[in-house]
């Protein structure tokens, strides 16, 4: 991976709005029309959205499989990741999270970051630091602060999900319109699989199919508040049945 500047990767960025693609099932239902719209645009992938071929703008990699992990899923494992982003995304800014400082959980772990040679891409390496989102008062400031320290300087915010990173690289791009792509967050559906379809870790965490997306309150709290502290940014959903749509509009 080449990596880049703060300077250089900011310069990746060629539009005011930004197509935030989740995996959604929905993402099934997008139009080849739509798609294509949406490229006028600039777009970031993350966690499995590789596996869409829908190519993105950035895309991040965080605790996606590593060549370390064993007993990985069907489907999951770095061969895949590598397969899939190299098929689609090799034109792709990748944005790699070290996550050696992050929570208890991912404490220690580097994830993608010491594997950056696998890659032919432009790409970051960004460090992460973990907060307890909306437990302690100093985060209730996050979207301000985001965009008052340099991310290569210092961190990005890690809060219970990977789309607070998302909504924290966003941010600090100054992007004045985001538009959110297969965040459904009703059930645990994954476009990539058949419609009745669990993934295996959501079985072996005993999370059910209709039952809305174990991220879902987080999330809607995350976009409910950047809303708040960045009124004049425009926040759009694609997916007419998502959850975000009690606090954002659908895209037209």
């Amino acid at each position: 991976m080449r990596l880049l500047n703060e300077k250089q990767f900011y310069s990746k960025k060629e539009s005011d709005t930004l197509v935030i693609y989740g995996s959604g099932y929905s993402i099934n239902n997008l139009s080849k029309d739509k798609i294509e719209k949406f490229k006028e645009f600039d777009s970031i992938g993350f966690n499995w959205f590789c596996k869409s071929g829908i190519p993105t703008t950035f895309y991040m990699l965080r605790e996606q499989t590593t060549p370390s992990q064993r007993n990985v899923y069907r489907g999951e494992g770095h061969r895949d990741l590598l397969k899939d982003l190299k098929n689609a995304y090799k034109d792709s800014c990748l944005i790699v999270i070290d996550m050696k400082e992050s929570s208890n959980a991912w404490r220690g772990k580097r994830g993608w970051s010491i594997y950056t040679d696998y890659f032919s891409n432009d790409g970051v390496v960004l460090k992460e630091r973990y907060y307890k989102y909306y437990k302690e008062k100093q985060y209730e400031s996050f979207f301000g602060a985001a965009q008052n320290f340099n991310i290569f300087e210092e961190h990005v915010m890690y809060a219970t999900c990977s789309m607070s990173i998302i909504l924290n690289i966003a941010t600090w791009l100054r992007y004045n319109c985001l538009i959110f792509v297969g965040i459904d967050l009703y059930d645990h559906r994954y476009f990539w699989l058949k419609k009745n379809e669990l993934r295996e870790r959501t079985k072996r965490i005993k999370r059910k199919l209709n039952k809305k997306h174990f991220t879902s309150n987080v999330t809607l709290k995350m976009v409910r508040d950047l809303h708040k502290m960045n009124p004049n940014i425009k926040l759009y959903v694609e997916n007419p049945k998502s959850l975000l749509t009690e606090i954002i509009p659908t895209w037209k």
